[in-house]
């Protein structure tokens, strides 16, 4: 049986509600009491996390007026009770085990070689991975893999649809490359040893400008909105578009493709800092959130702003508005 403890479980409704959920003043509630008549094959410590998550999921989930009537009491595996919960329409929502891992991720930080690989099938059985883009300063850089590389097996072996995905996550693997020659993958000889490490990715993996019939187009691929740990990150990113102002662009495409989101906070700085001026100054609404009816209540009462009265619609949690960009394109 899976070992698990209570403190270390986190759901997301969306990416970045941990972050918010983190700056909650509302005090949570108790965790009830274990059934005083459980069910005998169900340990008390997997009876407490169980109802640690109806109650979170009870207080915090989007569909919290749909969940089915589960008794948390006789469910024997917490991850397993946790899916039960989920309404057909979610998507999005997942639970982990290590919420100081997932913060960590959030800056950017994760045990990674840096090789980001996109997987696919080429046969009915074979399955080949794609790099799609490399890290800078990463194992997979410093030992020349490149976008574009195809991995062909991963220690000795071939991948295939059951096999891939627990070779690829090992902490060290052994790749072999290939290339393909209009019919099928081969190998190419090129073999590589890569170590995963805890890694501070850097989401800007590539930027430069290109001039293109009399234009400055600034291209950047971004692949997180991240400020890092200590705002490294959003350092990084201001150097490249303070690159391209200087340099005059007049076009700026940002490749999103491999950017899965994160911080709401840094998604409406680049907005700000590309969008209109007139928008950025007067602060125009970025996006809206939706709670569940009590959350949004609950929040429409607090005082978050310390303005000594409820906030209302305007609420710093329902609403997030453009910030000032001294880098604003315009």
């Amino acid at each position: 049986m899976k070992s698990y403890l209570p403190i270390k479980y986190i759901w997301l409704l969306l990416a970045g509600m941990v972050l918010l959920l983190s700056s909650c003043k509302k005090e949570p509630d108790p965790i009830p009491n274990p059934n005083p008549d459980p069910d005998p094959d169900v340990p008390a410590d997997i009876r407490v996390i169980n109802n640690w998550i109806d109650e979170g999921m009870n207080n915090y989930y989007l569909w919290n007026t749909s969940m089915p009537d589960i008794d948390p009491n006789k469910e024997p595996d917490p991850e397993a009770y946790f899916y039960k919960l989920l309404d057909d329409d979610d998507r999005f929502s997942w639970i982990v085990d290590d919420y100081e891992a997932l913060l960590a991720m959030f800056n950017g930080v994760e045990l990674a070689t840096g090789m980001a690989v996109m997987f696919g099938l080429i046969t009915d059985t074979q399955v080949i991975g794609l790099v799609e883009y490399v890290t800078p300063d990463s194992p997979a850089a410093d030992s020349g893999v490149a976008r574009g590389d195809i991995i062909l097996s991963i220690d000795g072996e071939l991948l295939n649809k059951e096999n891939y995905w627990e070779l690829y996550n090992q902490t060290t693997s052994t790749f072999e490359f290939g290339k393909w020659n209009g019919e099928v993958v081969k190998s190419n000889g090129k073999k590589i040893t890569l170590t995963a490490i805890e890694l501070n990715q850097n989401p800007v993996v590539y930027h430069e400008v290109i001039e293109y019939q009399g234009f400055k187009i600034g291209y950047i691929v971004y692949t997180m909105f991240t400020a890092g740990q200590n705002n490294e990150w959003l350092d990084e990113l201001n150097n490249v578009l303070g690159e391209f102002k200087a340099a005059g662009v007049s076009d700026l495409v940002m490749d999103l493709r491999y950017n899965p989101g994160g911080r709401m906070d840094v998604s409406a700085y680049l907005a700000s800092t590309l969008g209109s001026a007139s928008a950025m100054e007067n602060g125009d609404v970025f996006l809206r959130m939706m709670w569940n009816d009590g959350l949004n209540q609950y929040w429409k009462q607090q005082d978050l702003d310390e303005d000594g009265k409820p906030d209302g619609d305007e609420s710093s949690q329902l609403v997030v508005r453009l910030p000032h960009s001294d880098l604003n394109f315009n």
